[in-house]
């Protein structure tokens, strides 16, 4: 999976979710990204500020990895949910 790398980073309301994801990196990024670890329920249980050309890895009770701008107003506790899909 290539994820953001190669992509303009994402503007204010746009984020990229990776489910079943435990790691991330940002090699051959040029802007720094935000980076929230989520349970699974979905719930931010650790957020990371990434530099370019680092390897992040996360414990156990992270499940899925959400990449998005710097800035965005994330914080530990935050909920997400997934759109439900077409045709279930």
């Amino acid at each position: 999976m290539r994820g953001l790398r190669g992509h303009p980073p994402p503007g204010p309301r746009e984020a990229m979710l990776f489910l079943r994801c435990r790691s991330v990196h940002t090699f051959g990024m040029k802007e720094p990204i935000s980076v929230a670890f989520l349970d699974g329920g979905m719930r931010v249980v650790r957020l990371r500020r990434c530099r370019p050309g680092r390897l992040v890895v996360t414990g156990r009770r992270r499940q899925h990895v959400l990449e998005f701008a710097v800035g965005s107003g994330t914080r530990i506790g935050d909920r997400f949910s997934l759109p439900a899909r077409a045709g279930r």
